[in-house]
Formats: C-alpha cells, sequence, structure tokens
C-alpha cells in the first residue's frame, strides 16, 4: 500500500513546484498516510493530493490523475490482502471515467470484482462487509455500464447487486441500511430499464415503484430523518420522470407535487441549506417539464418563477 501512497505523492511535489502553500497541504497527506495504518488513511492522502493539485493549472491535475490511475494497478486489496478497496477504486474509476475512458474504469472495477468474490468464496465466516462489497461494486458496474449506453449489459449487474441485497435483508430485517440498499437497487433497475427503450418502460415503472414503497415505508418511520425524508422525495421525482418517457403526465403531476411536499419540507427545515434549497427548485423544474408536457402555460411560467426565486437566494 506504501508504494502508490508515495508514488502519488512525490508525483504531486514534482507537479506543483515551488508552490509553498500546496506544497506544505501535500505535506499533511503525507504524514497521514505514514501516521495511520488505517483502511480509510490511503483514501484521505489521496483527497489531499487531489485538493491541492486542484488550485493549480489543468496540467498539473491531469498529471496527478493519471499517476493516480498508474498506481491503482498495483494496488487492487487492502492492507489485509482480503478486503478491495472502494475508497481508492471509487476515485480511480471516476477519474477514467472523466477521461472519458470506460472500458479501463470497467476493467478495474471487473477486476476488484473478481478479487472480491474469490475472497467471498474462501470466507468460512460468510462475513457481510465482504458480500457487500461485491454489491456495492456490481452497482458501480452496472452505473458505468449506463453512462456507456450498454443497456443491456448494466441490467445483469444491477440484478446481481439486488440478489446480494435481498439476502441481507431476509438475514437481517431489522438493519434499515440493508432496506435502504433493496430501495436504492430498485431505482438503478428502473433507470436501467427505462434507458433501454419503450419495451422496458412498464418493467421500469414496477421497479420505481418498489423503491418508491420502501422509500415511503422508511419515512414513516423517522419523520425527522433528513436523509430518508430526501430518498422519498427523489423516489417521487424519478417515478415522476419515467411516466414522462411513458407519455403519463397526469400521473407524473401526481409524483412531482408529492415531492415537492416533502422538498418544502426539508427547505423549511433550514433556510441556510443551499443543498436543500437547490433541490427545491430542482424540483420544480421538474414541475415545469410536466406542465409542459400538460399544456399548461400558466403552470410553467408559475413554477419557473418559483424555481428562479429560489436559486436567487443562494446564487
Amino acid at each position: 500500500m506504501g508504494r502508490p501512497i508515495s508514488c502519488v505523492l512525490q508525483h504531486g511535489l514534482e507537479v506543483l513546484g515551488d508552490h509553498p502553500i500546496e506544497r506544505r497541504r501535500l505535506g499533511a497527506a503525507r504524514a497521514i498516510a505514514n501516521r495511520q495504518r488505517l483502511r480509510r488513511s490511503p483514501g484521505a492522502a489521496f483527497e489531499h493530493v487531489l485538493r491541492c493539485v486542484r488550485t493549480r493549472h489543468d496540467r498539473r491535475w491531469c498529471a496527478c490523475n493519471a499517476t493516480l490511475v498508474r498506481c491503482g494497478d498495483s494496488w487492487p486489496l487492502d492492507l489485509d490482502g482480503q478486503r478491495v478497496d472502494l475508497v481508492l477504486l471509487e476515485k480511480i474509476s471516476a477519474l477514467l471515467v472523466e477521461r472519458e475512458d470506460i472500458a479501463g474504469a470497467l476493467a478495474r472495477l471487473r477486476a476488484a470484482l473478481a478479487a472480491a468474490e474469490a475472497v467471498v468464496a474462501r470466507d468460512k465466516s460468510n462475513d457481510a462487509a465482504r458480500r457487500r462489497d461485491v454489491a456495492v461494486l456490481q452497482t458501480r458496474i452496472g452505473n458505468v455500464l449506463l453512462l456507456a449506453k450498454d443497456h443491456a449489459s448494466a441490467l445483469p449487474a444491477f440484478r446481481a447487486a439486488q440478489a446480494i441485497q435481498r439476502r441481507f435483508v431476509e438475514e437481517q430485517p431489522h438493519v434499515i441500511d440493508y432496506q435502504r440498499d433493496v430501495s436504492v437497487s430498485h431505482a438503478n433497475l428502473g433507470r436501467a430499464l427505462l434507458a433501454a427503450g419503450d419495451v422496458s418502460v412498464n418493467a421500469a415503472l414496477e421497479e420505481l415503484r418498489a423503491d418508491l414503497a420502501i422509500s415511503k415505508a422508511l419515512a414513516v418511520r423517522d419523520p425527522m430523518n433528513a436523509t430518508w425524508q430526501r430518498d422519498l422525495s427523489v423516489s417521487h421525482e424519478t417515478l415522476a420522470d419515467a411516466l414522462l418517457t411513458a407519455k403519463r403526465p397526469r400521473d407524473a403531476l401526481v409524483e412531482v407535487q408529492a415531492s415537492l411536499v416533502v422538498a418544502k419540507r426539508l427547505a423549511a427545515r433550514d433556510a441556510t441549506n443551499v443543498f436543500f434549497q437547490a433541490e427545491l427548485a430542482r424540483t420544480y423544474d421538474l414541475l415545469v417539464k410536466v406542465q409542459t408536457a400538460l399544456g399548461d402555460a400558466a403552470g410553467v411560467a408559475a413554477a419557473t418563477a418559483e424555481a428562479a426565486r429560489i436559486r436567487a437566494t443562494f446564487e
């Protein structure tokens, strides 16, 4: 593990040159990497490197990206030689996608998946964390395949992830995170089916309604949990978008209005929270699309004005 960290840090020093502030920040990253022996310490070091290089010229940023990707080849597993380091893999695959190297991102994720599956096969204790790693990697592979518009290949990846997540819920129904994982898996399948074309629209709607059902149950369970409330709002929005695609704008309007109720509540809890204000404005953007499909000019004007008013408070 030390070699990849040190090579990125060294390259960071080379590309940053004589910029004292950035060099001090890079030194802090090196100190973290040397001092800690935890799984997350590499991620912390990389984050420091990327932050400091982002402050410089694009050439330096690209150079550090290239080094990070190269170093990732020699670091598929964590210190114990068993857990795939998902923090690093996320950074590497994201960088490759930014560079439009979809094949490279998929190659690394698939290699990591093979390693994770081998660990699960050897693991007599049937460790849940290791099985969950497999589900996470399948999901990330599905997301990259969707970006590549390879919908047919994304579906099996999402289904494989969901099968693991469903087993977790069956084994430990009291673990809320597992229920949320299944909800997200339904949404992922819905997105992939929707992208596949008209033939899959009804199947997509079925998946998105399953996602919404779980999101509703979690939101009712804890009305003060902002994450679960936001999940509910997003589930309504995603279903609304799918209904628009299915040329059912009236049904889409019902879902957007339900999303607005939740989004307004979250925004009202903290008027200084830019994230929730931006989410509310985005929901109004979707309402504009729905009202346009319905031919409601007055509704379009009102929703457009409200979105602009909200954005004016934080932009």
